[in-house]
C-alpha cells in the first residue's frame, strides 16, 4: 500500500543504505526514530522506497526528517540490494544464484518480513 511523504507517493518498504548495509523500514516515521541526526548530517545514508525513488533526509533542530523525492534510480537500488542479499543469502535462506537475474520487485521481497 502506498503512502505519501513530502510531495509524492511511497511504496514501502523504505530502504536505508549505509556503506553497503541495507535496512528496511515500514514507513518514514520508523526511519526518523531510528537514524542518528549526526550521521544524517554527515551524509551517511541514502533512502529509497521499493520502486527506486530516492528521498531527501534532513535534520531540523535535532530531529531527522524524510523529505521529498530527489530522484529515481531503480537500477542502483537493485544493484545494492542484490549485493547485500548475496552477502546474507546463506543466513536468510536465499538462493544466491537466482539473485543475479532478479528484478527489483523480487529483490524487495526478502526484506518485507525483516523490517525494523
Amino acid at each position: 500500500m502506498a503512502s505519501s511523504v513530502g510531495e509524492g507517493l511511497v511504496t514501502p518498504p523504505y530502504f536505508v543504505l549505509e556503506n553497503g548495509d541495507v535496512s528496511a523500514y515500514p514507513d518514514h516515521r520508523a526511519i526518523e526514530k531510528h537514524l542518528e541526526p549526526v550521521d544524517v548530517k554527515n551524509g551517511a545514508y541514502r533512502i529509497f522506497d521499493s520502486t527506486g525513488t530516492e528521498f531527501a533526509i534532513t535534520v531540523t533542530k535535532g530531529t531527522v526528517h524524510v523529505g521529498d523525492r530527489v530522484g529515481n534510480d531503480p537500477e542502483y537500488l537493485a544493484k545494492t540490494l542484490r549485493r547485500f542479499l548475496a552477502g546474507v543469502s546463506q543466513r536468510w535462506g536465499i538462493d544466491a544464484a537466482q539473485l543475479a537475474g532478479a528484478a527489483l520487485p523480487e529483490l524487495v521481497k526478502p526484506f518485507t518480513t525483516r523490517m525494523r
